[in-house]
Order: structure tokens, then sequence, then C-alpha cells
């Protein structure tokens, strides 16, 4: 007679008492096909879209500083010591000095 090989139980909280959610799961039946999930966006759309609003506040940005240099230099035109470094830069021209 072959020796008896010790026999091990599973201890009992391993073994679900319900069995309800085995028998009305439609993944364990044996043709199974995963539905396929539905499209809610485009991904490429919706990169291009991120892109063009990047490109556009890019734009908006730089606009926005050419204005502010922009101002700025008729600002600095507008002071007292320009005008008179205009006016003596005009008067060595003029009288060749």
């Amino acid at each position: 007679m072959p020796p008896q090989q010790p026999q091990y139980r599973l201890p009992s909280r391993d073994i679900p008492l319900e069995t309800d959610m085995y028998t009305q799961d439609e993944a364990i039946t044996p043709n199974y096909i995963t539905p396929v999930p539905k499209i809610t966006g485009d991904y490429i759309r919706d990169y291009e879209d991120d892109d063009e609003i990047q490109l556009k506040n890019y734009k908006q940005k730089k606009q926005k500083e050419k204005n502010t240099k922009r101002q700025k230099r008729t600002k600095e035109a507008k002071s007292p010591s320009f005008v008179v470094f205009f006016l003596c830069l005009c008067a060595k021209r003029k009288f060749k000095i």
C-alpha cells in the first residue's frame, strides 16, 4: 500500500458562501465577448484643439508684450529728456558741430 499523502483542507474563510455573483455574471459564459466601449471623444481632434488654443494664447501673449513695448517707447519719446536729446541731435546735424 502506498504511503498516504497528507490531505490539506482549504480554510473555510476562503470558500464563498454566496455563489449568486458567479451564476449571474455574463463574463463566465464560454463564448463571452466583451462589449466594445463607446467612444466618447476623438483623441486626435481634442489634441489638435488643445494645440490650437495654446498657439492662440501664445500669439495673444506676444501681441500684448509687443503692445506694451510700443507703449513704453511712445511714453519715453514724450518725455522731456528725449525731446531735448532729439533737438540737440538735430542742431548738431544742422550746424555740424
